[in-house]
């Protein structure tokens, strides 16, 4: 296993008692995902007998953050702390979310993020068209970009 910085500055015992530490907390956030993914099992069981589907969305949201957690505790494991940021924060913004759909108004809520995230998908593909109005404006913008063109 592979600590640059402690490698540069400490003694090997200090190595094997930061390798440990890392461990234990890997441990700890592998357990969180696994108690938010049994939540997640409780949670569709339930849609299940109510028939509500916007619960879909909740369970997307929360699927996301646990496997969000779930690569930066592999990241923990070997020592790789600065690349957990961005999954950290990845996960963060998919809970912020779930707290928002479920405050109040739930099934409105959450079809009101089903129909933006089907908007923002219409509006990628209408850019991509090159027949389209949008994917002619992109391509006029990008039209002297050296790396667009390539």
């Amino acid at each position: 296993m592979s600590f640059l910085y402690f490698e540069l500055k400490d003694p090997a015992g200090r190595q094997v008692e930061y390798q440990d530490i890392l461990r234990q907390h890997s441990i700890g956030i592998h357990r969180s995902v696994a108690f938010l993914l049994r939540a997640l099992q409780l949670m569709m069981a339930r849609q299940a007998k109510d028939n509500q589907h916007y619960h879909g969305v909740v369970f997307l949201l929360a699927r996301h953050t646990a496997e969000e957690l779930d690569a930066a505790a592999v990241l923990v494991d070997k020592g790789c702390i600065a690349p957990c940021k961005s999954h950290l924060r990845s996960a963060f913004e998919a809970e912020l979310g779930v707290h928002y759909i479920l405050e109040a108004g739930s099934e409105q809520r959450a079809l009101g993020y089903l129909v933006k995230y089907a908007r923002d998908r219409i509006r990628l593909y209408d850019k991509t068209d090159p027949n389209s109005a949008a994917g002619k404006e992109l391509r006029t913008r990008i039209g002297s970009d050296d790396i667009a063109n390539d």
